[in-house]
């Protein structure tokens, strides 16, 4: 069962999230913790049966959709199928689409991390989308918005750009 991350369970959580995604795709540790303050955004965990967090999805509500900005398991509890059970409960969970973003189908992991989400549901939108930086230093990402349980039309995406540029990554062009 998925609930609420506790404030002080934060560590553990960036810790996963250190060990999972890249620094272009991650703020740094304050950036990060800092969000726990946003009334928009949230960290739901899941739970081993003695209470040791397994995986996380840390996401925003946003004027149409939840965008989940990171997912992971941990990785020594990972090929156990938790993550696609966490997908799953999350998505049937919510009363609007769910969406989030990818990176181009470039390379094994890439492909995996696809064919993980379409398997679970996700459809690829086509899109043309540049993530902003998350750190300083960094450059535009371009990725590609998956969501569920449909595709979105292109006014849902402008709607949805418009969210993640001001709400999420707080861009100011």
């Amino acid at each position: 069962m998925l609930s609420e991350m506790k404030s002080d369970e934060f560590d553990y959580v960036f810790k996963i999230m250190d060990e999972s995604f890249p620094n272009t795709e991650m703020r740094v540790y304050e950036g990060q913790k800092n969000l726990l303050l946003e009334d928009k955004y949230s960290i739901i965990v899941k739970r081993n049966d003695s209470g040791d967090i397994q995986g996380f999805i840390s996401c925003w509500d946003l004027t149409d959709f939840k965008y989940i900005e990171h997912f992971a398991v941990d990785k020594n509890q990972r090929g156990n199928n938790i993550g696609g059970k966490m997908i799953t409960e999350f998505c049937k969970s919510q009363n609007r689409p769910v969406v989030l973003e990818v990176e181009f189908p470039e390379d094994d992991m890439s492909i995996r991390r696809i064919g993980f989400y379409e398997r679970n549901g996700f459809l690829m939108n086509e899109y043309d989308y540049l993530q902003p930086p998350m750190r300083k230093g960094n450059d535009f990402l371009p990725l590609k918005i998956m969501s569920t349980p449909r595709s979105i039309t292109e006014k849902e995406f402008k709607t949805l750009k418009d969210d993640l540029y001001n709400v999420v990554y707080k861009y100011k062009k």
